[in-house]
C-alpha cells in the first residue's frame, strides 16, 4: 500500500531549541509504525506536529495526498487522525459510555435542534450512537463497564477508555502516546492483541511507546529518533541490530537479551 501520512523536511523549534530537525517519515497504510528514542528525543512533539496542536516551523506534512500542515487540531480531526496523551485525560463527570459518546459528537448528522427537540431522525441517530459507543467498549475489552465513572475505573482500563474514545471518532490513522505507560505485563499482552485487531479494522497506527517487548512484537516498522533527528528506520529485527541506535537507545545489554 502506499503512504497514509507523509512527513516532509518537518522542523519544530521552541524560542531557538530545535526539537524536530528535517525528518522526513513515510507511514504506509494499514500499517503499525512504531516511533522511539529517548526521552527529549522529539516523539511526542512529532505527534502533537501532526495533529496541529503545534504548528511546524518548517516542512510538509501531507495526509492522504493532501497537505494538512497548519490546520487546526479540530479540522485535522475531522480529516481521520485521532491521538490519545501520555497522561491520561478523562472528564471527572462522565460515565465510561458518555466519554466514548462525547467523542462521537462531530459525526453528528441532526445538529442542535434535532438534539434539543428529540426529533424522530435525532433519536434514531442517538441510538445509533449509543449501539456503537457499546460495541466499540466491548471491542477494547470494557464490556459492562459502560455505567461507571470514568475515573473509578482501575488504572490499566482509562488506558483502554482513552483509545476507545479515541476510536469513536472514526479515525483512519491513530496516534498512541505510550498506551503501556504504567501497565502491568499482563494488560501489555492483551494491549498487544488490541492493536493487532485495530490494524484488522483497516485503521493505520503510530505508537510512540517505551515498552520496546510490546513495540518489537506489534510494529511493522519502526523509525527511530535522537535529538530531533531520524537516526534509523527498518522492521524490528533491523533497528535492534542497528548500531547506533543500540548506541543511542536500547544499549547492548537489550540487544544481547534478544539475541
Amino acid at each position: 500500500m502506499g503512504p497514509i501520512l507523509e512527513i516532509k523536511g518537518v522542523s519544530k523549534s521552541f524560542e531557538g531549541v530545535l526539537a524536530l530537525n528535517n525528518l522526513d517519515v513515510e507511514v504506509s497504510e494499514g500499517e503499525i509504525r512504531a516511533i522511539i528514542g529517548p526521552n527529549g528525543s522529539g516523539k511526542t512533539t512529532l505527534i502533537n506536529v501532526i495533529t496541529g496542536v503545534f504548528p511546524a516551523t518548517s516542512g510538509r506534512i501531507i495526509f492522504k495526498g493532501q497537505d494538512i500542515t497548519g490546520l487546526s487540531p479540530f479540522r485535522i480531526a475531522r480529516k481521520g487522525i485521532t491521538r490519545t496523551f501520555q497522561n491520561l485525560r478523562l472528564f471527572p463527570s462522565l460515565t465510561v459510555l458518555e466519554h466514548v459518546l462525547a467523542a462521537q459528537h462531530h459525526r453528528s448528522r441532526v445538529g442542535f435542534w434535532g438534539s434539543v427537540f428529540s426529533t424522530r431522525s435525532g433519536r434514531a441517530e442517538e441510538e445509533g450512537m449509543v449501539s456503537r459507543a457499546q460495541e466499540i467498549l466491548e471491542f477494547v475489552g470494557l464490556k459492562g463497564r459502560a455505567d461507571m465513572p470514568g475515573l473509578g475505573l482501575p488504572y490499566g482500563q482509562r488506558r483502554l477508555l482513552e483509545i476507545a474514545r479515541a476510536l469513536a471518532t472514526g479515525p483512519e490513522l491513530l496516534l498512541l502516546d505510550e498506551p503501556a505507560a504504567g501497565l502491568s505485563s499482563e494488560e501489555i499482552q492483551a494491549l498487544e492483541r488490541l492493536l493487532r485487531e485495530i490494524r484488522s479494522r483497516g485503521i493505520t497506527v503510530i505508537l510512540v511507546e517505551h515498552r520496546m517487548m510490546l513495540v518489537m512484537n506489534v510494529a511493522d516498522r519502526i523509525t527511530v529518533l535522537n535529538y530531533g533527528e531520524k537516526i534509523a528506520e527498518g522492521k524490528p529485527a533491523e533497528i535492534k541490530n542497528n548500531p547506533e541506535v543500540i548506541q543511542a537507545y536500547l544499549g547492548r545489554a537489550y540487544a544481547a537479551a534478544g539475541s
